[in-house]
């Protein structure tokens, strides 16, 4: 994004009242760990190197700009909820194991196969 307006309001800030809650805290000093697709950088969030245990890199490219636009929700400069933390990627849903074989499909579907099923539509006799 070239020359961002960072002194735009985003569309919630008012609805939500954000500027009242500053006043209590901002969560300066705060470290924020956001488990989610990654973070890419931008000028109204700096973030620091966490960790992505799927790909092996350190968790600062953002593959659907979720994790992005979550980040930006927490701690986006001038407006995030809490405009004073960095946030750090973080691990996924499936880390690696101590013998640091990574989770693999066949355990995810072993795992997945001991729930108990959701029928919507079958009827009880």
């Amino acid at each position: 994004m070239k020359n961002p307006d960072l002194a735009q309001l985003a569309p919630g800030f008012n609805l939500l009242n954000i500027s009242k809650a500053w006043q209590y805290s901002t969560g300066n000093g705060v470290a924020v760990a956001v488990i989610d697709t990654g973070v890419t950088p931008n000028p109204r969030l700096p973030v620091v190197p966490g960790g992505d245990y799927i790909m092996g890199e350190d968790g600062l490219s953002d593959c659907d700009a979720h994790g992005t636009v979550v980040s930006s929700i927490i701690a986006a400069a001038p407006q995030g909820i809490s405009p004073m933390p960095r946030p750090m990627p973080a691990t996924p849903a499936f880390p690696r194991r101590r013998d640091r074989r990574r989770s693999s499909p066949h355990r995810r579907r072993r795992w997945r196969s001991r729930l108990p099923r959701f029928r919507p539509h079958r009827r009880h006799r």
